[in-house]
């Protein structure tokens, strides 16, 4: 087109003709040579194989965090005496010697996992711990299947909650059945959930053989288990009656899923003869009542207010749980988080303390109990918060809340994780889960000590109410004749007496019943920052005397085999609470200041 014309209509519309336009030279293609060895093998290595995310790093870190601090030096802690005489019961099994009668010492399927342990690796302290231990693990992996009904955030919080609490950390460093019991009512619980999601008759077993599994542990997995039915039915209950049609909705469900009720029940009661019957002769199997008799004993009930007691141990360690958990709770009860499992996770929490509560034991291990369904709230709470813009800011608290867990944590398990009878008067440091008995630090060497005067295989009198020496001092045979033995253990005077090249006085138990009514502000943050006890101490004391040993206890041909009778007599707790020590005169106080 001339450009002194006007383009008309056309020409704006039609443009260029594409056949007048100039093409450049298209450049040949390139020849392209062979890949290099180093390019292949670059290709091949560098080619990512898994992404890390922000999760992946957060359960890797709690996995990784769970295993040091529950194995790491798991032998350590002295044994105490209610671990040491269910030991003590396993080892006399696991090396043939007599077994205690069985209404007082409760094998269960735990006891017979341990005798297996024994056989395998030895007995000694870490091996008496060991199922203790992977319960925590078992109980992060509970956590780790909730993700889906729980939330990433939730269950990652969960995890964590439960791998720096304390009081967790401390029950699954011990040879208590608590930390297992409470890890199958969790892995129960995660079955469940995932059964409502896809409805399968393998998921229906499963569940029923874990809350078997929970049951027989011990007296915490059967009465957490009993306070979750409740939970549920009162959720059902208030769902009935909301929703209508009660009688034609369970008409429907059992037309739909009562074939997994059927094999539910099924596995149940397989799994139950099968611990009981099979792999438990007759003279082994204790009631179920038997093992929860104590917890509901009016008799046995202690002078210390439990919900006094319970609220210094959350208190003082658990913390972080209670303020997740009333998180928690605010978001459940404001109907920010809308589930059924939320609502019955507060309503477990809630029946769970009520429960534990009446019962009122008086061992605190049981505090487990209420302290997971409390973390199991606590996690709904992490979830509810972590969907907030805000969470960028709430973060930096709840790491700082995180740091100083880990260091009562610490300080808990690690720096007062045994008394010591050495410690000054106004000096004396507890813990509030030494409300009973505790084993002193210099209990494991005195007994090394006087076995490595006398000789393995020496006889010893032991009284039947120290367990723990009854442990330490296994390499002994029982003296048919009490005065005749070489090793005499006693309970000592509360005066100290002079000690010799053959006789030794030490305190070998603390027992610490903190007397509220002495805290002040001061004593509390005393006892928080150092462990400091605020009020008074009760030390035991025993006095172990070596005499020169005779031929004939030296030669014993069953020295190194056969447990001592008083170690296994001692291995037979009362059952309302593990063997202590009466208070007569070998029982002194402490006296400790109430204030800084």
């Amino acid at each position: 087109m001339p450009h002194d014309e006007k383009p008309g209509p056309d020409d704006w519309r039609l443009g260029i003709d594409p056949a007048d336009r100039a093409h450049p030279a298209l450049a040949p293609a390139p020849v392209l040579d062979a890949p290099r060895a180093d390019e292949r093998s670059a290709r091949r290595l560098e080619r990512p194989l898994f992404v890390v995310t922000t999760e992946h790093l957060g359960w890797l870190l709690v996995a990784a965090y769970t295993i040091v601090t529950r194995f790491a030096a798991l032998g350590a802690r002295p044994m105490f005496p209610g671990e040491a005489a269910r030991a003590l019961g396993e080892y006399a099994l696991a090396s043939g010697g007599p077994y205690p009668p069985p209404a007082a010492f409760g094998l269960g399927w735990i006891g017979l996992a341990q005798i297996g342990i024994f056989h395998a690796i030895g007995v000694s302290d870490f091996s008496a711990r060991i199922v203790a231990a992977l319960g925590a693990l078992l109980l992060v992996g509970a956590a780790f299947a909730l993700r889906a009904a729980l939330g990433r955030a939730g269950a990652l919080g969960l995890a964590a909650l439960c791998a720096i609490s304390p009081s967790l950390m401390y029950f699954s460093r011990s040879g208590t059945t608590a930390s297992a019991a409470i890890a199958f009512v969790m892995v129960a619980v995660a079955l469940a959930m995932a059964l409502a999601r896809r409805p399968t008759a393998s998921r229906a077993a499963g569940l029923a053989i874990a809350l078997a599994l929970a049951i027989g542990a011990g007296p915490v997995g059967a009465i957490d288990a009993l306070t979750g039915a409740v939970a549920l039915a009162i959720i059902g209950v208030i769902n009935a009656i909301a929703g209508g049609n009660t009688v034609l909705r369970i008409r429907v469900w059992w037309t739909r899923r009562g074939w997994l009720l059927v094999v539910g029940v099924i596995a149940f009661v397989a799994v139950w003869i099968f611990l009981a019957e099979i792999l438990s002769a007759a003279p082994l199997r204790v009631p179920l009542a038997a093992s929860l008799a104590p917890i509901f004993n009016a008799a046995a009930r202690p002078v210390l207010s439990p919900p006094r007691f319970y609220l210094a141990i959350i208190g003082f360690y658990e913390f972080a749980i209670l303020l997740a958990a009333l998180a928690g709770a605010a978001a459940i009860l404001a109907w920010r988080v809308r589930s059924y499992f939320a609502r019955w996770s507060l309503v477990w929490m809630i029946v769970s303390l009520a429960g534990w509560t009446i019962a009122r034991p008086y061992r605190p291990e049981f505090a487990l109990g209420f302290v997971v369904p409390m973390a199991l709230v606590g996690a709904w709470g992490l979830e509810w918060l972590h969907q907030f813009e805000a969470w960028e800011i709430i973060r930096y608290p709840a790491a700082a809340l995180t740091l100083v867990t880990i260091y009562v944590m610490v300080l808990t398990n690690v720096i007062v994780a045994a008394p010591n009878a050495s410690e000054a008067a106004w000096e004396r440091r507890a813990s509030l889960l030494w409300s009973e008995p505790a084993t002193t630090i210099q209990t494991p060497a005195e007994c090394a000590r006087a076995i490595k005067m006398a000789g393995r295989g020496a006889t010893a009198a032991l009284p039947d109410d120290a367990p723990a020496v009854a442990w330490y001092l296994r390499a002994l045979i029982a003296a048919a004749d009490p005065a005749s033995a070489v090793v005499t253990v006693t309970r000592a005077a509360s005066e100290p007496q002079p000690d010799t090249q053959t006789s030794h006085q030490f305190g070998f138990e603390e027992r610490w019943k903190p007397g509220f009514s002495k805290l002040s502000g001061a004593a509390a943050a005393r006892f928080f920052l150092t462990g400091h006890a605020w009020s008074e101490v009760e030390i035991d004391d025993l006095a172990i005397e070596v005499r020169a040993p005779a031929p004939a206890a030296v030669s014993s041909p069953t020295a190194s085999v056969t447990p001592t009778p008083a170690a296994t007599a001692s291995a037979t707790p009362s059952p309302s609470s593990t063997p202590t020590a009466s208070p007569t005169a070998s029982s002194r106080a402490t006296p400790t200041p109430s204030s800084v």
